[in-house]
């Protein structure tokens, strides 16, 4: 290789280097502010939970244990078959159908502490859950209870979906305890295995 050739090739690579070296310093210049990370995103502000512990109001009527033996488990039998009233056959009970949504017509914080403490009764038969209608009674924790008459949906610990609810009674005592009584307008047979229970309003 010729000297004239050689020298071209060495000025080649260092001109090379020193596009290298320039770039290298450009960039360091400009990504500095960079050098901690990104700045963190502000934190949302939590919003405060608004949670419900009460118990699950309906119309049911406790059949004998043997009652029906070939119905599936919540499937609607008329009045014809059961001869009693149309409604979703269960063949166990909790103990608790002697509750209804008149137990809940005189709501207080005071009157749902003594339904969320009475024992069960009779627990041997089947039950038949009568009719649509559904009532939720519960003690509200948190600020800003709901007014009578508004429209919202209820999470419940282990149900897929929440429920639509309209706030049908409001009370609060003078330690400032409320206690809400909902209807749930829609979709409340997926509750008929619960009876006291844990819910969220989401909206």
């Amino acid at each position: 290789m010729s000297r004239e050739a050689s020298a071209a090739r060495f000025y080649a690579v260092l001109a090379a280097l020193l596009f290298t070296a320039a770039c290298a310093w450009i960039g360091a210049a400009l990504f500095a502010p960079l050098e901690g990370g990104l700045p963190a995103a502000a934190p949302r502000p939590e919003t405060e939970a608004k949670q419900l512990r009460g118990v699950l109001l309906r119309e049911e009527l406790l059949l004998p244990a043997d009652a029906f033996p070939d119905a599936r488990e919540g499937r609607r039998l008329s009045a014809a078959e059961t001869g009693l009233a149309a409604g979703r056959y269960y063949s166990e009970s909790d103990g608790y159908a002697f509750l209804s949504p008149a137990d809940a017509e005189e709501l207080s914080p005071a009157a749902l502490d003594v339904l969320l403490a009475l024992p069960p009764e009779r627990s041997d038969g089947a039950r038949l859950v009568t009719g649509w209608d559904c009532r939720y009674a519960a003690l509200f924790e948190g600020a800003d209870a709901p007014a009578v008459g508004t429209r919202c949906r209820l999470r419940f610990d282990g149900a897929a979906e929440p429920l639509e609810a309209l706030v049908l009674r409001a009370s609060q005592d003078e330690t400032g305890r409320t206690a809400l009584l909902f209807r749930l307008t829609a979709g409340a047979e997926a509750l008929d295995r619960e009876r006291f229970a844990d819910a969220e309003i989401v909206s």
